[in-house]
Parts: C-alpha cells; sequence; structure tokens
C-alpha cells in the first residue's frame, strides 16, 4: 500500500508527541512522527490546517497495585534496592520490615 496517495480518515494525538492515523478504506493505525520533514506528518498537519481537529490522547491509566508497590520510596513504595539496603544500614532490619509493611497496607492486592 502507497499511504501517500491515501486520504486521511482520522488523527488522533498520542501521549509521547506522535500521532495515530488512519487512511480511509483502512483499518490500520499508523504511528507518524510529529516532525515537520515528515511526509506523513506533512500530511497531517495539511489536514489539520483544512479544519479537522485530532483526537485527544488517552489518558494514562492508574498504576496498579503491583507498580504502586515497585515505586521508588518518594513515590509511597518499596523502593531500589539501593534504597533498601540503605534502611537497612541505617535504621535496621525492624524499620526496613515496617517500611515493606506499611508499603502494602497502602497498596493491598485487590
Amino acid at each position: 500500500m502507497n499511504i501517500q496517495t491515501m486520504h486521511i480518515q482520522t488523527v488522533k494525538n498520542r501521549l509521547d508527541g506522535m500521532y495515530d492515523v488512519v487512511f480511509v478504506g483502512d483499518i490500520i493505525v499508523y504511528p507518524v512522527p510529529n516532525d515537520p520533514s515528515n511526509r506523513h506528518c506533512q500530511e497531517v498537519q495539511e489536514w489539520i490546517a483544512e479544519g479537522n481537529i485530532p483526537g485527544a490522547a488517552d489518558a494514562l491509566p492508574d498504576p496498579t497495585w503491583q507498580e504502586k508497590r515497585q515505586a521508588d520510596i518518594a513515590g509511597g513504595g518499596y523502593g531500589a534496592w539501593t534504597e533498601q539496603l540503605e534502611i537497612i544500614g541505617e535504621q535496621g532490619i525492624t524499620a526496613f520490615q515496617d517500611h515493606i509493611a506499611a508499603v502494602k497496607f497502602a497498596h493491598p492486592k485487590p
């Protein structure tokens, strides 16, 4: 398929700054970089200039309980292994166990 000759059906913004483009008569979503030197980006810009409006980017999903537990200490999680060793070394194993219990309490399994 030569997408250079295709007409744009829909454009959707992405959180990473790129566009998701679907062409007329197609069902494939093509990622297009937001780069003015890219010919497909130029087509998207022309499509927008014609009065079309790209769809909004999807919101980031809420983090899972696992992702919350795996966050760094400042983010309310277990922290990196270096942070965990620092707690053990500076405050002792009991403080580390208390920290783990607090994280599990704050972010329980469903």
